[in-house]
């Protein structure tokens, strides 16, 4: 059974090198683009946009397997069982943070070192960075391997306070909300690059529930959910993440569940129920 595992990953990250390469069209649109083109671009480098990318986990780890047409639950079961995950394992309707995508990224590269996937270091990692570039996820944890490429710290773009009256505020954001959205946000330190630009931390929402377009399909992302043991609704905190996410490491589960997933080496595993939709408050003086 592991040497089926090693084997499907194998084919899967194999076929997204290749599948996933050609799609750069796609991922322009999305506002990503290959790492070898990212790589090979002459002009004036820009600053990343003001909205990261809303990608759930859950659709991230069934886009690492997405050729094997199978669920999320099994996508995410698989990619664990590979040690490729958060620190504190999966939870499908929270979204593909920066400080996640590095551990996920670090998770990879572990897995192709331990021979639990059939790709070396360089394949391996070649292979998510394509697949970060195609989401638009252009996050790393070193910078631009030129030292004349490397960037100073972003400063936030021209028409910020435009973007916000007419979008709404962004689940994510690299650059410090207008003042009316000051308490809305949490700030995460976790430095990490994006596009050549170097960041100290991001920002994120300390109460959402959205639903997001990804691929042919809609999906939630949301920070609130349902624990069935204590019959309450808990937050994963964006900054004590960690201790929110293990305390439902201990709690049995007879089904994969598409919210929440821990190690199942360790034999850790979760369950949550449908989340509970929260809308947030519209702070003074803001517009949306």
């Amino acid at each position: 059974m592991i040497r089926n595992d090693k084997l499907i990953l194998s084919y899967f990250f194999i076929a997204s090198a290749l599948i996933l390469f050609p799609a750069s069209s796609y991922g322009q649109d999305r506002g990503g683009r290959t790492a070898e083109a990212s790589k090979n671009t002459n002009h004036v480098q820009e600053a990343p946009p003001v909205s990261l990318p809303t990608v759930p986990e859950g659709a991230f780890a069934e886009e690492l397997v997405n050729r094997l047409r199978i669920g999320a639950d099994l996508a995410e079961q698989m990619l664990s069982s590979a040690g490729i995950e958060p620190k504190n394992g999966w939870i499908s309707e929270y979204p593909v943070t920066p400080d996640i995508l590095l551990e996920i990224e670090e998770g990879v590269i572990k897995a192709s070192k331990a021979g639990r996937i059939d790709l070396d270091e360089h394949q391996a990692g070649r292979a998510l960075a394509d697949l970060k570039a195609y989401l638009g996820l252009n996050v790393a944890a070193a910078p631009p391997l030129n030292a004349e490429d490397r960037y100073a710290e972003a400063s936030p773009p021209f028409g910020i306070d435009e973007f916000y009256s007419k979008n709404g505020p962004p689940v994510m954001t690299y650059y410090p909300p207008p003042r009316p959205y000051h308490e809305m946000y949490a700030w995460v330190p976790s430095p990490f690059w994006a596009d050549g630009f170097f960041f100290s931390g991001f920002f994120i929402l300390r109460d959402f529930h959205r639903t997001v377009p990804f691929g042919q399909r809609t999906f939630v992302v949301t920070n609130r959910f349902f624990e069935p043991v204590s019959k309450r609704v808990v937050v994963v905190d964006a900054i004590k993440r960690p201790l929110e996410r293990s305390m439902f490491a201990g709690q049995e589960a007879t089904v994969p569940s598409p919210q929440i997933f821990s190690s199942v080496a360790g034999g850790r595993s979760g369950r949550l129920r449908h989340p509970t939709p929260f809308p947030w408050r519209q702070p003074k003086g803001a517009h949306w």
